[in-house]
């Protein structure tokens, strides 16, 4: 049985947890009671002003505070947020009704009105009984006609910029043959463990970051603080088996810090929830688009997301896969995400159909970039990545050299004089 006052509990809900606010998008028609409509009007000032809510920030843009208590008086804190989408759906349900029955009042008062047909007035109903309903019945097709009048300035745009399509990915030939991270598309980059995916994948978020483009990371394998510190090794240059280990002289420190001090406010946003589920990768990234404008969704990595109600391992793939594509769709940006190859891949090049454990990932990529390495050791390691399938673009190998002491990735042919002018400040 849900709380009593359902406008109470759900602004409680939202103070408590912000991301209830984000993915509900409450508005004020939704609130009828006075104290409960001045609470909502101060919580949207006080996000506007600070970012988030708070007891105090709330009260002070409220002309009567004392409505606060009123409105918090009785509520049970220990249990919001269990079944926040409970009151979110009751609240919104109530507002439903409360316009049905305008609607059907407005029904009763002129269906005597003769100098309108009865169709006329049935059309001007079912508008506002669907208007009621959230628009479920509107029709969301479009003329081609549309379509061309969107789609000419969108191409004129295009012919015309000297800029990349997408996000620069840091990576020049990568950019080169696929425009860049294009919105509303899905990426893969694949390859066999601890073979750098997670590094390139890190290396192009921090890249996009640090050009003002907010990017949410969601890591199932590695935590926060690893991904800070291969960041701070490639940024400040030292050796990231040092960092780990805490082995560092002042120079290096000193680097560490001036890096750390650069980046201190790139907007990157970092969730490292192990065992997650595709549906709450999926919340976290509707909260990362509202609350930051979000321009790119990282994943690492697909075969380690979960999905309820799948059994096997491919399944679990095949469900998690195409509710990634549906992300970068409904987000309008794009999802770039990680995903292991097969065993045998180790002795020979990978192909496009050597994704672990489900043909979906290469049926759902937009672009699937495969890493193979032309040596296993080394401080400077040869790697191609080979762009296996590109959805309106070329395909072909990208030569990148891999810095395993500094899990990054660098573009060149001369692999041992890149080396050199690295080892000498360069």
């Amino acid at each position: 049985m849900l709380y009593t006052n359902v406008e109470e509990m759900f602004l409680a809900i939202c103070v408590k947890d912000d991301s209830a606010w984000y993915l509900s998008q409450p508005r004020l028609d939704w609130f009828t009671q006075p104290h409960t409509r001045a609470v909502y009007n101060a919580m949207v000032v006080c996000l506007e002003k600070h970012g988030r809510f708070s007891e105090m920030g709330i009260k002070h843009y409220m002309a009567r505070p004392d409505l606060y208590d009123q409105t918090m008086r009785g509520i049970d804190w220990d249990f919001l947020g269990v079944r926040w989408g409970e009151y979110r759906d009751a609240l919104f349900q109530d507002w439903q009704r409360r316009e049905l029955k305008k609607v059907a009042e407005k029904l009763t008062s002129e269906i005597g009105d003769r100098s309108r047909t009865p169709l006329e007035i049935y059309d001007e109903i079912i508008t506002g009984a669907s208007a009621a309903l959230n628009e479920t019945v509107k029709d969301a097709s479009e003329l081609y006609r549309e379509v061309l009048h969107r789609l000419i300035p969108i191409l004129e745009a295009r012919i015309n910029a000297d800029d990349l399509l997408g996000l620069a990915t840091g990576i020049r030939g990568l950019d080169a043959m696929t425009g860049g991270l294009q919105k509303r598309r899905l990426y893969y980059i694949g390859s066999r463990p601890s073979q750098g995916k997670s590094a390139i994948a890190g290396q192009i978020a921090a890249y996009v970051a640090s050009n003002g483009n907010p990017v949410g990371f969601y890591s199932v394998e590695s935590a926060a603080e690893e991904i800070a510190l291969r960041m701070w090794s490639r940024g400040a240059g030292v050796d990231n088996r040092r960092l780990q280990s805490g082995i560092v002289n002042p120079s290096e420190l000193a680097a560490i810090n001036h890096y750390a001090e650069k980046t201190l406010d790139i907007p990157l946003s970092i969730n490292d929830r192990p065992n997650a589920t595709i549906d709450e990768i999926s919340r976290q990234a509707y909260i990362w688009k509202r609350k930051h404008g979000m321009k790119l969704l990282v994943v690492d990595y697909v075969q380690l997301i979960r999905a309820h109600g799948t059994k096997s391992k491919q399944e679990q793939v095949e469900a998690v896969s195409p509710a990634l594509k549906d992300l970068s769709r409904d987000l309008d940006i794009p999802v770039l995400a990680l995903a292991q190859l097969r065993r045998d891949v180790d002795d020979r090049r990978p192909h496009l159909g050597d994704f672990q454990h489900s043909s979906a990932l290469e049926q759902d990529a937009d672009v699937a970039i495969l890493l193979a390495w032309n040596a296993q050791y080394g401080p400077a390691i040869p790697v191609d990545a080979i762009v296996a399938k590109n959805r309106d673009g070329e395909k072909g190998v990208i030569p990148l050299i891999f810095r395993p002491h500094l899990l990054k990735f660098t573009e060149g042919d001369d692999i041992d004089a890149n080396y050199d002018m690295e080892a000498q400040g360069a």
